[in-house]
Parts: C-alpha cells; structure tokens; sequence
C-alpha cells in the first residue's frame, strides 16, 4: 500500500526532475557568470578587460602574421611554377630558393625573439617571488 505522498510523487513527471545529465548548459551557464562576476570584482577599476588585445599582443602576433603571409605567397609561387607544367629556368629556381632562405631566416629570428622574451618574463617572475 502507497502512502498518498509516494503516489503524488510518482504522478509527476519524469522530467521534472533536474539532474546534471538535463541542465548541463544551465549549469555551465551559471558558472560562466559567476566567473566573469569574480573577474570583475578582482580586477583593479579602469583596467583592461582579460579579451583585450594589448599593442604589446599586436606586435607580437604582426611578426607572426608576417610570416604567415610570407609562407603563403611561396607556397602560391611554387603552386604556379608546378601548374606552367614546364622546368622552372635557372633564375626562377634561384629566386624560389632566395625567398625560401629569407623565410627561414624571418621564422629563426622570430623564434629567437620569442625564447628570449619566454626567459626574460620566467626570470622576472622568479625575482618577485
């Protein structure tokens, strides 16, 4: 026999019930708010939102657009020369192999940049503590 509190519970239905596996958006959703409030709060007034791009961030991301830029115009210089279906003349070949040499050299020197950057901030970190 089912007291009459069993028996209404077990008339409402099933989906009533909220488990983590039903409302895990709300409760990303929630926690995604609740991060951003104690961002906010933590973060000295007048200061920068943590999506901003700072022009530090600017410059180093130029460098590496640059050399994004620089690959992909020597990939389209290679595609054409295949695509003429002919050898490529001595000075072509000369040419192709130049600018493959300076973009080495451009992605040594920006990989260069960046190690010494990564060590100059690992030391300062390690002096203020």
């Amino acid at each position: 026999m089912q007291t009459p509190e069993i028996s209404a519970l077990l008339q409402q239905p099933a989906a009533a019930a909220e488990t983590p596996q039903t409302q895990p958006h709300a409760d990303s959703q929630a926690f995604k708010e609740a991060l951003t409030k104690a961002e906010m709060a933590a973060a000295p007034p007048g200061s920068a939102p943590a999506d901003a791009v700072t022009p530090a961030m600017k410059t180093a991301f130029s460098s590496l657009q640059r050399l994004d830029h620089e690959a992909s115009t020597m990939v389209e210089s290679a595609q054409e020369a295949a695509a003429k279906g002919k050898d490529l003349t001595p000075g072509e070949m000369t040419m192709l192999t130049l600018r493959a040499h300076e973009f080495m050299f451009h992605a040594q020197i920006t990989s260069n940049v960046a190690n010494r950057t990564s060590d100059g901030l690992q030391q300062l970190f390690r002096q203020q503590n």
